[in-house]
């Protein structure tokens, strides 16, 4: 049976530990950036390809606090689903797989009905089809979404106290069902992965995996996202800025030169998130980027 841990560790130095303990899966995260607390919660490229070269599946949630109605609305929507797309541009996720989306408290029917479903309705139109979308969190709050179209994929919490969660149970209407906070501590020696949390999945097709391991283990590739290539079409001796969100009160974190190449990662609106050639990435507007390819 395919067994799951979360992590909220950089894995790879426990890769061997966690097969010996028999993990099929690793759940990991992306956020807006770690924290002194826990350094190295977002997941990386490094790390997700060595996962997938020991022929261990990833699965991606996106939590940025989400532990209060508060953190949800349409702008905290649009936000998240922004950022969850930069770090997947950055780890080079593979279009069409899956990012969840935590709720991490026990929400009521009012509030899944009104900002927790505007913030995914805002997710799912930034994600547009290039990721599917997941939630993570109580039964109702699974239900609810998957039922109005805004999730495809369902985690639920170990919380049997959460509202809905014992009836998702009985229904088995989950794809992932978290087991227990403590769960198996794969060790490395002394060392043990500090946050671990025993994962249930239900069928392993349907969660929603990443991998690099597209054909068999030992034809292992690199994590790309599709790209394509534009050229910065502004006068000579101008500059194209560079925000960090898709606005221009967005501070300006870099400057395009005149023709010079970038790849865009995704768009949102009226603006681009690119890759410059020299490794920035940021927003840039649509109507100074001219396609190439």
């Amino acid at each position: 049976m395919p067994k799951m841990i979360d992590a909220s560790c950089d894995t790879t130095s426990n890769i061997e530990a966690l097969k010996k303990a028999g993990v099929t899966h690793v759940g990991r995260y992306y956020n807006n950036g770690n924290s002194p607390e826990l350094p190295t919660k977002c997941l990386t490229k490094t790390e997700a390809t060595a996962l997938s070269r020991a022929g261990l599946h990833i699965v991606v949630v996106f939590q940025k606090a989400q532990n209060t109605i508060s953190d949800f609305n349409s702008s905290e929507g649009s936000a998240a689903a922004l950022q969850a797309l930069r770090c997947a541009a950055d780890v080079g996720q593979p279009p069409g797989s899956v990012i969840y989306f935590a709720v991490d408290f026990n929400a009521n029917t009012d509030q899944v009905n009104n900002e927790i479903s505007c913030y995914f309705t805002s997710v799912n139109k930034i994600l547009d089809g290039k990721f599917e979308v997941g939630v993570y969190g109580s039964g109702m709050v699974c239900t609810l979404l998957y039922e109005a179209g805004l999730c495809q994929h369902r985690w639920l919490s170990c919380s049997t106290s959460y509202e809905g969660t014992e009836q998702a149970i009985e229904n088995s209407a989950y794809d992932i069902r978290q087991l227990t906070m403590d769960g198996t501590k794969a060790r490395s020696g002394q060392q043990e992965i500090k946050g671990a949390k025993e994962i249930y999945q239900v069928t392993s097709n349907k969660i929603g995996t990443l991998s690099v391991d597209y054909d068999e283990l030992g034809a292992v590739g690199p994590f790309r996202l599709g790209v394509s290539t534009y050229r910065v079409n502004v006068s000579d001796g101008s500059n194209l800025n560079l925000h960090a969100a898709p606005s221009l009160s967005a501070p300006v974190i870099g400057k395009l030169s005149a023709r010079q190449i970038v790849t865009k990662q995704f768009s949102t609106n009226d603006w681009d998130y690119i890759r410059a050639d020299n490794g920035q990435t940021g927003y840039a507007s649509a109507k100074y980027l001219e396609r190439m390819d």
